[in-house]
């Protein structure tokens, strides 16, 4: 079975958009890829774009992951307490 998505690179598929360029195995070479960086490091508006683009997607994935971890270990070392007092 395959599976079909619209990306591959991990930026694209969280964002769910084309935020970087992405090169299969044989397209990772300079031919391909310098021409597409020089554009990017000369277009300041794009640059910038790319960016925000990329702040806006890391606020996204900060959920607190602290917390968040303490709270479920926490929850489960309850829950685990509450049965063995149940089966003893």
């Amino acid at each position: 079975r395959l599976l079909h998505v619209p990306y591959f690179s991990l930026p694209n598929l969280l964002a769910n958009t084309r935020l970087v360029d992405e090169f299969t195995q044989e397209h990772v070479c300079a031919p391909e890829i310098g021409p597409r960086l020089i554009a990017l490091l000369e277009d300041t508006d794009q640059r910038e774009s790319m960016r925000q683009q990329f702040r806006e997607l890391g606020q996204s994935l900060r959920h607190d992951a602290a917390r968040t971890a303490a709270a479920a270990i926490t929850d489960f070392v309850y829950r685990r307490r509450d049965v063995r007092a149940v089966d003893c």
